[in-house]
């Protein structure tokens, strides 16, 4: 048979939970997380913009040289280079100039993209230079 005992038990029950100072600790950190990390998300974000524009002007340039290459005049070239999608929404006050000069028997091609950016400031501009052959009316037969 068992005897009582006559000592007291003890029960070693902890409260299971956080305590206040653990709540305010972490809160704490996730604040100052958000503080540091919020700013470096946005900024990249906006040099992710950035990229994707110059990039976009890039190509632009490429495409107006590739055509003035194929024969196509500046006009030409410029106008269906830019045709079949919306400037005003990847390249905003969208500004594309050419200017062709001699280089000995080569003609010298310079397509020269500007825009405005979100913040309304004009981006820095994307040059592209590239030498053409001789016009055919400039070939001698």
């Amino acid at each position: 048979m068992k005897r009582p005992s006559i000592l007291p038990r003890r029960h070693n029950h902890r409260r299971s939970g956080f305590t206040l100072v653990e709540l305010l600790v972490a809160g704490v950190l996730l604040a100052s997380t958000v503080v540091l990390v919020g700013p470096l998300l946005l900024r990249s974000g906006q040099l992710r913009q950035s990229a994707t524009q110059r990039q976009l002007a890039t190509q632009l340039a490429s495409n107006v040289l590739e055509r003035l290459d194929a024969g196509q005049l500046q006009s030409q070239a410029v106008a269906s280079a830019t045709k079949g999608w919306d400037t005003d929404t990847w390249l905003p006050s969208l500004k594309l100039s050419t200017t062709m000069d001699r280089d000995g028997d080569r003609r010298r091609a310079t397509i020269s993209v500007s825009w405005t950016t979100p913040t309304g400031r004009t981006a820095r501009p994307v040059q592209l230079t590239g030498w053409l052959a001789p016009a055919a009316s400039e070939v001698s037969p």
